[in-house]
């Protein structure tokens, strides 16, 4: 096939084309995840030309004679690519390695032309590209006219693709790296980073394939400057309306500045819209638009009486920050579905909404039961894997409407989310929560209502069945039955990481244990202690072709193994494979959903709480681990109930508490091996200390020589992303460090694209008078720069951990960090709420920042502890480019146990 160049969108007189041939290098072996600490480009160095780059063979273990040259793939007129290397003995490899040795990695480039409009006095200026990459890793634009790399190596800016093909998601907006020429075409080359992971596009068998094939989009167009502010509809959040009221309090209305900064002050209904009468919108908070910032406007809705209309207009005031006399009125007009109220023998599913994190317009879907009466628990219903329940129907037709039972179905987020870790699990509880404000807030809702502290059932399949057993482990007091379905147990048994592909010819075996300390609060197995008393029913396809069907039996196994008696049931479906809507309504699955009642299980003689970080784990019988004595590592509480005595054994347990009026007629405490005697009749905080034991009647005891009360380190960087209100990430002032502003706005794309997760951006200037006045955002902050950021300087100064910045660089214990393109990433405490924390991404110059960059936390499965410090060797050698890495301690400092350093 020849090359071809192909027109993909103008405006403004610009075109825009990029070539249908595509050069391909691959495949490399891959492991799940490493793309994050490999260079994208890997291997090619873009500091070099391309072009000269191809003419090398390049070795693989893939490959036969173990090399392999760059090939050519042709993209169709809607830019649809489908990479593939069926010369590779797949079968072989796979005979021996399994399905996992299918991941891989392949680098890829194409063209890219821009051309200007004709000449004129007034030309346009510069136009931004609008980029949209689907089911891609990564992508940057490397200039091709007359640069020359060796007077200054080129730092690719490198931006995160739509890789789970997200609905609802926008483009990457993306600066040209030099500017195009007004008289000639100018060309660059558009460089992609192609990951096949199997969690993603699955064994190559299901589809009657040999070997695996990639299949990516690529979408790009020019965007001019004005209008400075546009619509997102897509991103719009809407609730449907029942029998005339609103199904939810929130609204979210999607808007983009394309140019300039603009704050968003207020709102306003047309007065001349009758229909409207009884029904009022205000907005949440004031909100800020960054250059080319998408944010969805949180609207809080209320009403008097009932509202019929399909429709309503209203206009958003935006203010320039820019220029203090430049102001914009949007109109919006949004369209509402409306609703029959439900009954006994009709319903539709509802589409609900509430306001996630205090402040993001957020949406969920439940079923009605058929009657009401006596509330019972609602079911928490957790889809799978790619599944987006606004807009894709078979998850909720799959699941039976209950007699008494609200079916509730969060979206996690997206349709990945965090796989119903972090915050797709707090979405999860917290639609429960608002389900029950909702149906409080109408008089003919009331009677279908139930407590918001009602305990929950829990049903799940797939990704959905193993958030189901994540959710009942971690906080097993909040919930009464699961039905979990297809559920695998953790990432690294889906897809094993057996031969660490890359980085695991060269990573130090201790740091890759430190690293993998980060994984571990994910890990379900080693909290199935936690589940020994709580009736549980497993279901699997004995066909399975997705979730291999032992994952199921090992659930199974490890349970019985804690508790031979467990309340376990395991049922295992012949002749079918991953996905058969059937599977929740056999007469089995109606028994047991029916067996369970609101009466909170009883605990058994003895019984083990397991956690990982107590931040992050709840109660079982009504004990809690508050705090561990080394992060990074699991504890454990064994509690064994005898006649008028506790006796408790504790594994890396630095605190915990009960409350005695869970254990009646107890009153003597033996804490490993040593015997105290306590009062009933209040709560009860015990502390251990360097093994010393001591109790504390009713409130939990300080530590001695404690500076100030701090949140708990979080033990890696991926609980950034649960925060009490939309994250805030701060920048110094773009004229003393533009890059900056250029990072925050992809953490601020890639958090909305894979989260739906909103973020305000902020100078340091503005943070340092926030903090001085109290008026600081007290979600999570992440901070962007070193010395170059004064607000990073504010914070580092009270030295509350190791990290310091002296004479324009970074120390760690005192030492310098000041050898060139060393990435720096670590948790802080947050300068005001202590249930909060920040996270500070530099870098000792502009390819370490970017290199750090690619650890802000995305996707489960990514192994980053509390700090990691990261070189250019990782371009080549993955994580064993990691030049220092660990956790902290309960006072902020390096942990001994548990950090690392060459």
């Amino acid at each position: 096939m020849a090359d071809s160049a192909q027109v993909v969108l103008q405006e403004s007189g610009w075109h825009v084309y990029f070539s249908s041939q595509w050069d391909v290098l691959g495949p490399f072996p891959l492991s799940a995840r490493e793309q994050h600490f490999l260079s994208p480009a890997f291997p090619w160095n873009l500091s070099e030309s391309i072009d000269t780059q191809l003419n090398r063979a390049w070795p693989s273990s893939y490959a036969d004679n173990a090399h392999i040259r760059p090939t050519t793939a042709y993209s169709d007129a809607e830019g649809n690519l489908e990479v593939s290397f069926p010369d590779i003995r797949w079968e072989t490899l796979r005979s021996t390695e399994g399905w996992s040795v299918l991941q891989h990695h392949a680098v890829l480039r194409t063209r890219l032309t821009i051309t200007p409009p004709p000449p004129s006095e007034n030309p346009p200026a510069v136009p931004r590209l609008l980029v949209d990459l689907v089911q891609g890793s990564y992508f940057t634009l490397v200039p091709r006219n007359d640069h020359d790399h060796t007077s200054k190596p080129f730092i690719p800016e490198w931006h995160a693709g739509n890789i789970y093909d997200m609905r609802r998601s926008l483009p990457s907006a993306v600066n040209l790296p030099t500017a195009p020429s007004f008289e000639q075409p100018t060309h660059y080359d558009l460089v992609v980073s192609g990951d096949y992971e199997i969690r993603l596009f699955g064994d190559p068998h299901s589809a009657g394939r040999e070997y695996p094939v990639l299949k990516l989009r690529l979408a790009v167009k020019t965007e001019s400057l004005n209008p400075e502010i546009v619509r997102e509809p897509l991103m719009d959040v809407i609730c449907d309306f029942v029998d005339g009221y609103a199904f939810g309090d929130a609204l979210g209305i999607g808007l983009r500045s394309v140019n300039g900064w603009w704050s968003v002050d207020e709102l306003s209904l047309l007065p001349d819209i009758p229909s409207v009468s009884g029904l009022e919108l205000k907005l949440l908070n004031k909100a800020r638009l960054a250059p080319s910032q998408a944010r969805i406007l949180p609207i809080a809705i209320t009403q008097a009486n009932r509202f019929t209309a399909k429709s309503l207009t209203f206009s958003i005031i935006l203010k320039s920050t820019n220029s203090a006399h430049q102001q914009i009125s949007i109109s919006v007009t949004i369209n509402f579905n409306h609703l029959s109220l439900w009954t006994q023998e009709s319903f539709k599913d509802i589409k609900a909404t509430y306001f996630y994190a205090s402040a993001h317009a957020s949406a969920f879907v439940v079923k009605p039961p058929m009657k009401h009466g006596e509330p019972a628990p609602p079911m928490l219903a957790l889809h799978g894997a790619g599944v987006d329940v606004l807009s894709m129907t078979l998850w909720a037709e799959a699941i039976p409407r209950q007699q008494h039972r609200w079916v509730v179905i969060p979206t996690g987020r997206t349709a990945w989310g965090l796989d119903w870790h972090g915050p797709s699990a707090q979405d999860a509880f917290a639609s429960v929560n608002a389900l029950s404000g909702i149906l409080r807030g109408q008089q003919v809702w009331k009677p279908w209502g139930f407590d918001p502290d009602i305990k929950i059932m829990l049903l799940g399949h797939s990704n959905g069945g193993q958030g189901a057993w994540y959710l009942a482990s971690r906080d097993p007091d909040k919930v009464l039955g699961v039905v979990a379905a297809a559920g695998y147990i953790k990432s690294q048994l889906y897809v094993s990481l057996t031969h660490s592909r890359r980085s695991g010819h060269f990573l130090d075996p201790s740091l890759r244990g430190i690293l993998e300390s980060s994984l571990m609060p994910d890990d379900n197995d080693l909290f199935l202690s936690n589940l020994v008393d709580m009736p549980v029913f497993v279901i699997h396809g004995a066909n399975d072709d997705n979730v291999p069907t032992w994952h199921s039996r090992e659930y199974y196994s490890t349970l019985r193994s804690w508790r031979s008696d467990a309340n376990i049931t395991y049922r295992e479906d012949p002749g079918v494979r991953h996905w058969y809507p059937e599977m929740f309504q056999k007469d089995d699955v109606k028994a047991f959903l029916g067996s369970l009642s609101h009466n909170d299980s009883l605990p058994s003689k003895s019984f083990t709480l397991t956690v990982g970080h107590p931040s992050q784990s709840g109660s079982l019988h009504g004990w809690t681990i508050d705090n561990q004595r080394i992060p990074g590592r699991l504890s454990r509480l064994h509690v064994v109930i005898e006649d008028g005595g506790l006796r408790v054994q504790t594994v890396n347990v630095h605190q915990f508490s009960f409350k005695p009026a869970d254990i009646p007629k107890v009153s003597i405490l033996s804490i490993d091996g040593k015997t105290f005697r306590f009062s009933p009749e209040s709560g009860v905080s015990v502390h251990l200390l360097f093994y010393v034991a001591s109790t504390a009647q009713g409130s939990q005891s300080e530590e001695p020589g404690r500076r100030q009360k701090r949140s708990i380190p979080p033990g890696r960087l991926l609980n950034i992303l649960e925060s009490s209100t939309p994250l805030s990430i701060v920048v110094p002032d773009v004229d003393r460090y533009p890059m900056a502003l250029s990072v925050a706005l992809r953490i601020a794309h890639n958090l909305a694209v894979y989260h739906q997760l909103d973020a305000e951006i902020l100078t340091d200037s503005e943070a340092i008078e926030y903090v001085t006045h109290g008026t600081l955002s007290s979600g999570n902050l992440i901070i962007v720069g070193g010395y170059e950021n004064t607000f990073t300087q504010y914070l580092l100064k009270f030295e509350e951990t190791e990290f310091a910045v002296s004479d324009g660089i970074f120390t760690f214990g005192q030492s310098p960090i000041d050898r060139p393109s060393t990435g720096i990433i670590f948790t802080h405490p947050h300068p005001v709420n202590v249930n909060s924390m920040a996270l500070i991404v530099s870098g000792t110059d502009e390819s370490g920042l970017e290199r750090a960059l690619r650890l802000v936390p995305l996707r489960t499965g990514v192994p980053v502890p509390d700090w990691i410090l990261i070189g250019d060797e990782a371009d080549n050698r993955g994580g064993a480019g990691i030049i220092g890495a660990g956790l902290w301690d309960r006072d902020w400092r390096r942990s001994e146990a548990m950090s690392w350093t060459p």
